[in-house]
């Protein structure tokens, strides 16, 4: 049940800090004794953490252009823009500048984000009206929140200001601190919050931080370090949790009610409504594509999934049932689409609720697949050999895709050292997880960022891509901040 968007709405209208954490503002005439005078209060304050998850509609996880899952996959070789110029087309042939525009806003969110955060932490703990059992529960949410917004800020933009307190962001004019550094504070804050987290809530509050949610940023934060034995512990966490499986089918991860699909760990909510829905299928749909009777949304034609990715996949895999290489179309006939073209992407489903381009499909962020690959990789880095349990949790994800069919499933036999199973991994996830915004950073974790770039034929392809620039805006504000090389 999607309940806790509707609350997202309200709380960000009424508590709500700057969206940009360098704005003058007078937080320091605030008394804190006038806020967090009961439960509903400290609720609403941590609301505004999921709320900025939807950015200003279009942005971070929302509904448009700067959306920072397709940024990242877009700068890979599972993603190709329909047109030679404009935004999608500077991400993927590596021709973007520091002013672009979703550069601004997945870095101005997160920061929105981690300012509310940190409210919560330096001002609900001397609240006298808030009962013990929601205090403890929105502080640890508020950790989380915050360590999910470092994660996202250090995968993209590498080293980055480190705000610790409230206090120390509406005043600070800060440099960057070493990504390493900022890794370790999230890792601290989630140490911290994972025990006074549950594994689950009740319907009503569906879409919260739970432990296995916490458990999984430490997974992806201990993988941006290189600490295999990190992965590996919180992996194990997960798994033991008892929470999460492989559901039977792939589409149902993508589907309009998958709120409950016990494969998701976090997920962003969406709604049919203005800037908070899920608006992938219309960035994908061609002109004109006939879409099935009782769907009335947009067609914007914006990106397809690379030919090349799309025949990398085996024929009979499931999971490659979301591209088409052909589609009815509103004159009634077939299109064919080239051989040498690429494809449509329909990775969620048809939502006969979707209002304009806004369906109610939830945004996957994190899911028990990834679990499962990323365990497989740690467990195969950290042996620099072929393990037995690595090879099984890839089937445990292979079998879905091929129906059970024990012939399609990897062997040790298959791999001569670790790193062919590596290699291997890298593919898997490319074809369980694209579009899901993980590619950019597992291409540059496997050191083929660049590389496939360039088999593409992209126009910039220099050692500085592999990390978003600080925003130019932002530099124009702050002196401290010092211009990622290269931009």
């Amino acid at each position: 049940m999607k309940k806790l968007l509707y609350i997202f709405v309200a709380s960000i209208i009424l508590f709500s800090s700057c969206e940009d954490q360098l704005e003058d503002k007078i937080y320091d005439k605030l008394v804190p004794g006038l806020y967090f005078q009961n439960d509903n209060e400290a609720i609403a304050a941590v609301n505004t953490l999921y709320g900025v998850l939807n950015g200003n509609g279009w942005s971070y996880y929302g509904a448009g252009n700067e959306r920072i899952q397709m940024g990242q996959d877009a700068m890979t070789d599972v993603f190709a823009p329909t047109s030679g110029s404009g935004m999608w087309y500077e991400l993927n042939y590596f021709t973007w500048k520091n002013t672009m525009g979703m550069f601004s806003q997945n870095w101005n969110w997160p920061y929105k984000g981690i300012s509310d955060g940190n409210y919560i932490i330096e001002y609900l703990p001397e609240a006298t009206g808030v009962s013990d059992n929601v205090k403890t529960r929105v502080l640890a949410e508020a950790k989380t929140g915050i360590a999910f917004f470092y994660w996202d800020l250090v995968k993209s933009y590498g080293d980055v200001p480190l705000i610790k307190s409230f206090s120390e962001g509406v005043l600070a004019i800060p440099t960057q601190t070493p990504k390493a550094e900022v890794i370790d504070y999230a890792l601290g804050l989630l140490e911290e919050a994972v025990v006074d987290l549950p594994i689950t809530y009740d319907d009503a509050n569906d879409g919260r931080f739970t432990k296995g949610a916490c458990y999984a940023l430490m997974m992806k934060l201990y993988e941006l370090n290189g600490d295999n034995q990190g992965v590996i512990d919180a992996t194990s966490e997960i798994m033991n949790l008892n929470k999460y499986k492989i559901v039977d089918n792939y589409l149902d991860i993508f589907a309009p009610d998958n709120d409950q699909c016990e494969e998701i760990i976090f997920a962003k909510q969406c709604l049919p409504d203005f800037n908070i829905g899920n608006s992938f299928l219309t960035y994908c749909l061609p002109n004109d594509f006939q879409r099935p009777e009782g769907i009335d949304i947009q067609h914007w034609d914006s990106y397809r999934a690379r030919r090349e990715f799309y025949n990398s996949f085996d024929p009979v895999d499931a999971r490659r049932n979301t591209m088409y290489t052909e589609y009815e179309n509103t004159s009634g006939g077939i299109t064919v689409l080239p051989d040498d073209a690429d494809v449509l992407c329909l990775k969620y489903g048809w939502d006969p609720a979707a209002v304009i381009v806004f369906g109610t499909n939830d945004i996957v962020i994190l899911r028990y697949a990834d679990v499962l690959l990323t365990r497989a990789e740690a467990i195969t880095r950290k042996s620099q050999s072929v393990e037995q349990e690595a090879i099984e949790l890839i089937n445990e994800v292979r079998d879905r895709a091929f129906n059970h069919n024990s012939d399609k499933m990897v062997k040790l036999s298959d791999f001569a050292n670790a790193d062919e199973l590596v290699d291997w991994i890298l593919k898997e996830r490319g074809w369980e997880l694209y579009f899901e915004g993980h590619r950019r950073i597992d291409l540059i974790r496997h050191g083929k960022f660049l590389s496939k770039a360039q088999e593409r034929g992209a126009i910039d392809v220099a050692e500085f891509r592999k990390v978003w620039p600080i925003p130019q805006a932002e530099l124009d504000k702050n002196e401290n901040l010092i211009p990622t090389p290269g931009y």
